[in-house]
């Protein structure tokens, strides 16, 4: 419900973020006049990730791509901060550049955190030439993908078994250490200009990578599947006004009162949210 979409100040129970450091990238810093879940301005993200004790009023972090890392938005200290967040039961998603989280600052080989950027291997080279791509669903080396791809079929993700339709893909995800994470979705794939591409779109591991498998409580998930591909957010436009939804009367309709239907890869990214929430399974 709408009302229930609030800043950190407001009564909602999903609180939305501005990085103010982040320049273009930070997206929507305020909400629409007349949002139901109240228009009090959005916190700075750096007051969010820089706290593990502001983490800890929250189950789970959403981190949406700001289009670039803007690692000094993220000192060592909040990276450390949303490590141990994670390490206590906390849940964290983390889309595109947010991979400084887990792969470490592509510009300072000292700046990340080591048990983290063990999971998987990041290139940090530019975009795919094809868009958009066909990503499969790993249904062998993944417990619950058989599960996943079912619902995508059930809910018209898929036209066909295992095949997720993905615009704006990125892939700066080259492996996962299947003893320390689980791959979900993977490139292996030939685009129209004739490149092939081989990187891993989704995986998830638990936390305290150091503890035993069975002792674990958090989760973390990377996607480089975009949440919103078709929105426009900016910090000049109120949220929900960049997200994508349909005309009212041909105009556009600053608060989203038809949002268009989920697409494919909108539809994977619903169905981790919700297993992220779910009870951790050890990786066998």
């Amino acid at each position: 419900d709408p009302t229930e979409i609030s800043s950190s100040t407001g009564s909602g129970s999903i609180n939305l973020f501005t990085n103010m450091g982040a320049g273009g990238g930070q997206g929507a810093s305020k909400f629409a006049a007349g949002w139901p879940g109240g228009t009090a301005a959005m916190t700075d993200s750096q007051a969010l990730w820089g706290s593990e004790a502001n983490l800890s009023a929250y189950d789970i972090l959403i981190l949406s791509c700001e289009g670039d890392q803007y690692p000094a938005t993220k000192p060592q200290t909040a990276m450390q901060a949303v490590h141990d967040y994670a390490g206590i039961g906390g849940r964290v998603f983390a889309s595109h550049w947010h991979n400084i989280w887990i792969g470490g600052d592509d510009t300072n080989a000292m700046h990340g955190l080591p048990d983290w950027e063990a999971v998987a291997k990041f290139n940090f080279g530019g975009n795919p030439a094809d868009d958009p791509l066909h990503a499969t669903i790993d249904e062998v080396n993944n417990p619950k993908g058989m599960s996943f791809a079912t619902w995508m079929l059930n809910v018209m993700g898929s036209a066909m078994r295992d095949d997720v339709l993905v615009s704006a893909p990125r892939d700066t995800c080259t492996s996962v250490d299947e003893t320390k994470g689980e791959q979900w979705v993977y490139l292996d794939t030939t685009g129209a200009s004739g490149t092939h591409y081989a990187s891993t779109m989704n995986f998830q591991f638990t936390t305290p990578q150091d503890a035993d498998p069975s002792m674990r409580c958090g989760k973390v998930v990377f996607s480089d599947m975009h949440v919103s591909a078709d929105s426009t957010s900016t910090p000049g436009t109120a949220y929900p006004g960049g997200c994508s939804c349909a005309l009212v009367n041909g105009q556009h309709d600053p608060l989203c009162t038809h949002p268009n239907p989920l697409t494919p890869q909108e539809k994977a990214l619903a169905f981790m949210f919700f297993d992220i929430a779910s009870c951790v399974s050890s990786i066998q």
